[in-house]
């Protein structure tokens, strides 16, 4: 699958004809497909946590994603 990965990595994912990469935007279109309406899964729908959804994702992305590959890194790989 990684083939198509722009950046010739994983996760990537083929779902018929769609073809997604990296895992954020594999889940939230797995969630979209296919979470019932009145799933605990399902994506939001009222602006106010549409914002506040968003929010914690680039907050992960942004803060939490970046140290914490570095400490991986160091601690897994690195030795």
């Amino acid at each position: 699958m990684h083939e198509f990965h722009p950046f010739g990595r994983i996760p990537a994912l083929q779902d018929g004809s769609d073809r997604i990469f990296e895992s954020k935007a594999i889940c939230r279109y797995l969630v979209a497909k296919y979470a019932s309406n009145d799933s605990e899964l399902s994506l939001p729908k009222e602006a106010e946590d549409v914002g506040a959804f968003e929010q914690a994702a680039s907050v992960e992305f942004s803060y939490f994603d970046p140290i914490v590959t570095k400490l991986a890194y160091e601690k897994l790989f690195k030795k």
